[in-house]
């Protein structure tokens, strides 16, 4: 996960002889200014971790590696900023952030990598107060498609990377005797580019305004997001994507992998499980054409842009769309493919996981605690009834492995897809006639798709739109392909959802 050349790693550990920071000449080696037995409190860990990595990232030669402006900063009594004002009151003893100085406030959208640190020579508890904030990063950043977090209990070091499959752990080493890897981590953390560490540097920004002329539009610079200040009050810019355009003169749905259009995504409609680890994380935003911002708000045409981690095994979204035609009561599709990050498509299993192979049982983050005898809790404790609940801060590990058979995670491919089709849910149907005209005309949507040899297989009350046309035929359409297939699918009756 840092690949870092093997040469540039023994410089600096070369440079940390040197320089005496690092100790390896006696039967004890270690890092000068860290512990080697548990101290008396956690927070005396967090000032001498904090200069030993600024130390390390100190000794990188100007002619081995770039820096990536990655500070690191002590924050265990800070909470970092968001722009959720009900967002848990969580806080990252130490963090690694990008696009922040040393004495602003740190967002969770600008954590790159946030570090648990625990006094006691075991790993296992803090791991659960770790992954509570990678998703806060996930739940804060639209542009982030992994995310690296560090655990740190006391001498022993482990990195643990999350994405839309889940979350892989390292193995644990001891940061004294095994100096070269810490030094892997440190120096891929502080070298690496923004897209080596997690950013989609697919999407930009742009800043927000009502209006633009045609000379703004055509220097309109784009900006990565943790470029631009962060401002808690409002979002104060929009994100920006390119998307491949139709190609001419041939059948719709056809892309022209070539030639791109950009959209400017104004308004989130559902963002909310951008959060989730393991799963779709679906997103789904109201965009403009950028050509159009020279446009009264008013005239610019509206499409819908849904942002998701699909399953390896199902098709793209779009491909059923393109076979199915523009046909009344099925939404209108403007554009879809694979995201790429620089020249890589990005997939978990190349371009984040870079080919790694998992093969294990997975263990269980959400085991409830083992009940504790009420007997044998002092009295001063303020919850004597805490056995059922899972006790995050226990220096007992309560991460079981799963009894299933052993598995590789299933892989998950970044894919967008753009529509040309807005409306509202059936359920928000204003009356009654208009509810029966939406769903005539969706029901003649779903038969047509039936006879193309597209299986909606999740009609629901969220996946049928009121359009608000007046046209028979257009006033109501079914959208979310997520789950559909081909009728010749040979996997077709293996399927779950088609059993069910």
């Amino acid at each position: 996960m840092f690949p870092v050349p093997i040469k540039l790693v023994d410089k600096v550990l070369a440079n940390a002889l040197k320089f005496q920071l690092y100790d390896g000449s006696g039967s004890e080696k270690r890092w000068s200014g860290y512990t080697t037995e548990p101290p008396n409190h956690e927070s005396d860990l967090y000032a001498p971790f904090v200069t030993l990595v600024k130390s390390i990232a100190g000794l990188i030669p100007k002619s081995g590696a770039t820096p990536n402006d990655v500070q690191w900063r002590d924050y265990h009594n800070t909470r970092p900023l968001s722009r959720d004002r009900y967002a848990a009151d969580i806080r990252p003893d130490i963090v690694a952030t990008i696009g922040v100085k040393d004495e602003q406030p740190v967002p969770w959208s600008r954590v790159v990598v946030p570090v648990e640190m625990k006094k006691q020579v075991r790993d296992g508890p803090a791991l659960l107060q770790l992954l509570k904030y990678m998703r806060m990063v996930f739940h804060e950043s639209m542009d982030r498609c992994f995310v690296l977090g560090i655990v740190v209990a006391c001498t022993n070091m482990s990195v643990y990377l999350a994405d839309r499959t889940g979350v892989l752990g390292s193995v644990v080493f001891n940061i004294h005797e095994k100096p070269e890897l810490l030094i892997r981590v440190i120096v891929g953390i502080c070298t690496l580019l923004p897209a080596d560490l997690g950013w989609d540097t697919s999407m930009s920004v742009i800043r927000e305004q009502q209006k633009y002329s045609r000379s703004e539009v055509r220097r309109l610079k784009f900006e990565r997001s943790y470029a631009v200040p962060w401002n808690p009050e409002k979002e104060d810019h929009y994100w920006v994507i390119d998307m491949p355009k139709q190609k001419e003169g041939a059948e719709y749905g056809v892309m022209d992998e070539n030639k791109t259009e950009t959209f400017v995504l104004y308004k989130g409609l559902n963002v909310q499980r951008g959060e989730v680890i393991r799963g779709r994380a679906t997103r789904i935003w109201k965009a403009w054409l950028l050509d159009d911002l020279s446009l009264p708000q008013e005239d610019r045409p509206l499409f819908i842009v849904k942002d998701t981690w699909r399953d390896d095994e199902r098709r793209l979204e779009g491909e059923f769309y393109a076979k199915i035609g523009r046909t009344p009561g099925v939404a209108t599709m403007r554009s879809y493919g694979v995201v790429y990050v620089g020249d890589q498509e990005d997939t978990v299993a190349s371009r984040i996981r870079r080919g790694l192979h998992v093969y294990a049982k997975p263990r269980c983050i959400d085991m409830a605690q083992k009940g504790f005898d009420p007997n044998t809790i002092p009295s001063s404790t303020p919850d004597r009834t805490r056995g059922n609940t899972t006790d995050y801060g226990s220096l007992i590990d309560y991460l079981p492995l799963i009894d299933v058979p052993e598995r590789s995670p299933r892989g998950r491919t970044h894919s967008r897809l753009v529509m040309e089709t807005y409306g509202w849910p059936i359920k928000m149907g204003l009356t009654l006639l208009e509810t029966v005209q939406a769903m005539r005309d969706a029901l003649v949507g779903h038969w047509t798709a039936f006879k193309m040899g597209v299986l909606h297989r999740d009609l629901s009350e969220g996946n049928i739109l009121i359009t608000g046309s007046k046209k028979v035929g257009f006033r109501g359409v079914i959208i979310d392909m997520d789950y559909a297939k081909f009728s010749d699918d040979p996997t077709l009756a293996e399927d779950p959802i088609s059993v069910r």
